[in-house]
């Protein structure tokens, strides 16, 4: 077998775990599910899980990379669509919320929501890579801000601190449209978001 015939084996491989892995977490509840089951859904042993993987947390993280990876291309693909500051970041803000949206496994896996016990984290060299791979977006974001800022606008915020917080009001915006909230409230999570991207353009 030639290096190239076995390095395509070896990443079809990886591919059809990740996807079997997809689907025992979403079905399952994350990493309490075990290596079993991903395995039968992969069509594999677990010792050739363990020939691609060291552990079901480098499983799921791998999953959270390519799905911040995919978040950050769609965020930057809608920014690069639109020439004014102010339009930036309402196509990046936009396009954030409906990634995950019509994501909802990315967003339950970002947030670690498969996890019962309170999960915060996958270890230290593990979270500082993903929080590599969020901070790609979240640089497209303070890039808006700083756009923004240069257009003499005042701003008692840095724009990463700027950034920082339209992140985390995109978060419980999204958080609220999951759990139909937004109903309760007598409103919609569209007419949550406007406001929202106005508030940051203040």
């Amino acid at each position: 077998m030639s290096d190239e015939t076995r390095e395509t084996k070896t990443k079809e491989r990886r591919r059809r775990i990740l996807s079997a892995a997809r689907t025992v977490f979403e079905k399952h509840g994350g990493l309490s599910a075990g290596l079993r089951p991903i395995a039968a859904a992969a069509g594999c042993t677990t010792g050739a899980i363990y020939a691609s993987f060291s552990s079901k947390e480098e499983i799921y993280a791998a999953l959270l990379e390519e799905s911040l990876g995919e978040l950050s291309a769609v965020v930057a693909a809608a920014v690069a669509r639109e020439a004014s500051p102010d339009q930036a970041l309402r196509a990046a803000t936009r396009a954030f919320f409906e990634y995950y949206q019509s994501h909802l496994f990315e967003f339950r896996l970002g947030l670690y929501l498969f996890e019962p016990d309170g999960r915060t984290g996958l270890g230290s060299e593990r979270d500082a890579a993903l929080n590599d791979a969020l901070n790609e977006t979240i640089e497209i974001f303070t890039a808006c801000f700083e756009r923004l800022a240069a257009s003499s606008r005042t701003r008692e915020h840095s724009p990463i601190e700027r950034a920082h917080s339209l992140f985390a009001a995109l978060i419980g915006a999204l958080t609220i449209a999951r759990a139909r909230r937004d109903q309760s409230l007598q409103t919609d999570a569209r007419k949550v978001l406007d406001v929202l991207i106005d508030l940051h353009l203040a």
